[in-house]
């Protein structure tokens, strides 16, 4: 499975990409949405994970334009945020699924996994 995490916060990036790799997905990091559009282009992606607040363009304004350049993506919001009004936004606005930052790694990969195996189907 291909995931494209997407998070300004380098050691966050850093963390989600490494608990993704060590149950064997192969993982491609951004620090920027614009930066994860121009891969999303290309194609060959399972997944994107988004953090939610990021300079520029956040995970709601790029989840029409991500389904706009790939429909059947799964798209996965996250936030430290603890608010939650995020989640519910999440789901409304398009995603399809929603993580704390505050997760428990062991489970973050099986929730991309399920989630992705249920869109492919």
């Amino acid at each position: 499975m291909k995931i494209l995490v997407v998070d300004d916060d380098k050691y966050m990036l850093d963390l989600v990409a490494s608990i993704l790799k060590k149950h064997d997905m192969d993982v491609v990091s951004r620090s920027n949405v614009g930066d994860a559009i121009r891969d999303l282009a290309g194609g060959g992606f399972d997944c994107v994970l988004l953090d939610l607040h990021m300079p520029g363009m956040d995970a709601f304004s790029a989840i029409p334009v991500i389904k706009d350049i790939s429909p059947s993506l799964n798209i996965g919001v996250m936030t430290g945020d603890t608010d939650p009004k995020w989640s519910v936004l999440a789901a409304q606005k398009g995603a399809d699924f929603f993580l704390w930052k505050q997760f428990d790694a062991a489970n973050i990969s099986k929730l991309v996994e399920r989630v992705s195996g249920k869109k492919q189907r």
